[in-house]
């Protein structure tokens, strides 16, 4: 959860990913215009906020993907076979 807010550069490092921070943030100023409200920093927070729990949520998918498809893969194949013994 600590590479959501990393980006990898040259040699294997890691820096801050500066560009997603400022997309968030322009993000969470833009978002009051397009719902037709003013701009509040409680309204700024709470933006700004569900941006950054987006990109753990999309950090903890792109980690456990491999996983997930497995399981899908395991509960189609179940689900298929008793549709399957289901028919007369």
């Amino acid at each position: 959860m600590t590479h959501a807010f990393l980006d990898p550069v040259q040699g294997g490092k890691f820096e801050p990913a500066y560009a997603r921070f400022a997309a968030i943030t322009s993000g969470a100023l833009i978002a009051p215009t397009w719902h037709q409200r003013s701009l509040s920093a409680s309204g700024f927070f709470e933006e700004f906020t569900f941006g950054m729990l987006g990109q753990l949520q999309n950090s903890l998918l792109n980690e456990f993907n491999p996983d997930l498809q497995r399981l899908g893969r395991n509960v189609r194949k179940k689900v298929l076979r008793s549709d399957r013994t289901a028919l007369p």
